[in-house]
């Protein structure tokens, strides 16, 4: 389920129209999601895409870093 909500979340780094932000979930896999879901994405860190290392790519401009990385 987290695979599924992280590629329709950051699909090109998130920076289309057609990027999910919002999710429905039973309300009892709730916290066990969000935790799994802040291991995954804590270790998503915009870089060179040169960078074998990088997971996501550069980010168009400074909002969507800042929403990125919040």
């Amino acid at each position: 389920m987290t695979d599924g909500i992280i590629e329709a979340g950051y699909l090109n780094q998130g920076q289309i129209c057609a990027a999910a932000e919002r999710f429905y979930l039973p309300q009892g896999k709730l916290d066990a999601v969000l935790e799994i879901l802040k291991q995954r994405l804590s270790a998503l860190r915009p870089g060179s895409p040169l960078d074998e290392q990088t997971l996501m790519g550069p980010l168009a401009i400074g909002r969507s870093l800042r929403k990125c990385c919040s």
